[in-house]
């Protein structure tokens, strides 16, 4: 039986601790993405219910006029995307990789109808107007 060199024994020991410490190191990494999906997903369901209080609000009053920007709504950076007449995507980018971002689908209430598609700006206006029991609604920056 051959004994290991001393300076075998160092390089082995400091090979397990690199390897240990990039296991922790990818644990750290998970869990932070991970914690960050969740709050994002809250984040979602949060924009998702003031989003729809907001509508649900201005269509019980008919035709109104509302001044909103996505800082009242949330701190946090997120985007709030006219899909078509009746859907709305909301996305959250995750913060350690920006280009990843949760996402979720409002369906707007039976009556209302955007005629607007595409990305609503950071402050804007939504008019809502109520023409034959339908109210539709108009985004303006």
């Amino acid at each position: 039986m051959s004994r290991l060199s001393e300076a075998h024994k160092y390089v082995v020991s400091i090979s397990m601790a690199i390897a240990i410490l990039l296991m922790l190191t990818t644990v750290t990494f998970i869990f932070m993405i991970y914690t960050d999906m969740m709050a994002c997903q809250r984040l979602c369901d949060l924009v998702e219910s003031r989003v729809v209080e907001v509508i649900a609000y201005a269509e019980s009053e008919g035709n109104v006029t509302v001044k909103l920007s996505l800082n009242e709504i949330a701190s946090r950076p997120f985007e709030l995307y006219v899909i078509n007449s009746s859907h709305i995507e909301v996305r959250v980018p995750l913060k350690y990789i920006s280009n990843l971002a949760i996402r979720k689908y409002i369906v707007l209430p039976e009556r209302v109808f955007f005629n607007y598609s595409g990305l609503i700006p950071s402050s804007f206006t939504l008019v809502f107007k109520e023409v034959d029991g339908k109210v539709f609604v108009n985004v303006r920056p």
